[in-house]
């Protein structure tokens, strides 16, 4: 598991007209998988599942906006 690739944004997707949303993809096929954090964490707080189930297809993990 590569932990360098959550250390900086990786797609930032626009969400409104000045928020922007990181977002990290990996993986691919379908049906597709989104994490989401709970209580203030990231895309880091998945990383070991989300390494794991890209193996099988795309799965996204994103920042809360804040």
């Amino acid at each position: 598991m590569d932990l360098h690739r959550y250390a900086h944004p990786q797609t930032l997707v626009k969400v409104a007209s000045k928020r922007r949303l990181n977002t990290l993809k990996m993986g691919e096929g379908g049906p597709a998988i989104v994490l989401m954090p709970g209580m203030g964490g990231s895309t880091l707080s998945w990383a070991r599942v989300q390494d794991e189930l890209s193996k099988l297809t795309t799965v996204i993990s994103l920042d809360n906006a804040g």
